[in-house]
This record gives structure tokens, sequence and C-alpha cells, in this order.
């Protein structure tokens, strides 16, 4: 399985197996935005039905806080109103434990490990996050 990160154009494949972790599922994606923000960080957003998301992996991620405040920043299309509500993954990881956490060699916990663990899957090195839009609807 490709890292998201490393994520060259050529299929949406690694993004359906990501949002499986979320209890999604797609016959097709609607590829709106691809953006690398860092060689450590990128963001998808998407449409899914006539549902819009916004898919975000970093290897460092200090709060879920910060997710949200890059959603918000990169994720929106032409529509400053646009917000994202984290969904909750299918099973739950142990923070500790994590690809991201076990490989670094510092990494500060967020406050409330077991609550950030709620909306993280991970990807490779990344923690991965999946944010529905509150509009809701692609136009």
């Amino acid at each position: 399985m490709t890292m998201l990160r490393q994520w060259n154009g050529e299929s949406l494949e690694p993004i359906t197996h990501i949002i499986k972790q979320f209890d999604l599922t797609a016959n097709r994606i609607n590829l709106l935005k691809y953006e690398s923000l860092s060689p450590d960080s990128c963001i998808w957003v998407f449409g899914l039905d006539d549902k819009r998301f916004c898919l975000y992996a970093e290897d460092y991620v200090p709060s879920l806080q910060h997710v949200l405040d890059a959603m918000a920043t990169h994720g929106v299309i032409n529509d400053e109103d646009e917000d994202y509500k984290l969904l909750q993954v299918k099973k739950l990881g142990d923070w500790d434990k994590s690809t991201p956490v076990s490989t670094a060699t510092v990494y500060k916990p967020p406050a409330d490990p077991k609550k950030f663990m709620e909306f993280a899957t991970t990807s490779g090195h990344d923690f991965v996050f999946l944010g529905e839009s509150t509009k809701n609807k692609l136009r």
C-alpha cells in the first residue's frame, strides 16, 4: 500500500483504502483539490455522492484543533464559510503504538491521546484525518 504522502495522481486507491477506515466506501471519487503542504503533509478535497470531504495527512499533529485549522485553511474551495467536522475512525488505535509515534525519536502527546485516536488513522509515518463538510453538498 502506497503511503498517502507518496501519492502520484495515477490512482485513487490509496484514498479509497483510507476512507474505509472511517466506514465509508466509494464507487467513484470526484477529486476536487490536492495540495502538498510540506514534504510531510498533504490535503485532499473530494466528493462522494453529494457530500464533500477533506482528507489531511501529516506526520506530527499536536492536536485535533491543528487538523481542523489545516482543513479550514487549505481545504476550502471557493467558499469562505466552508467548515469540516471530523469523522471518527471505525477501529480505535493505540496512540503509543501508532506508526507516527513509534517511529519518531520524540513525539509530544496531545492533551487527550484517547480522544485524538478516535479521529486518527495512519498511513505509513503519517496520521490521517477525514472531515466532512458542514455544508455537505457539492455545488
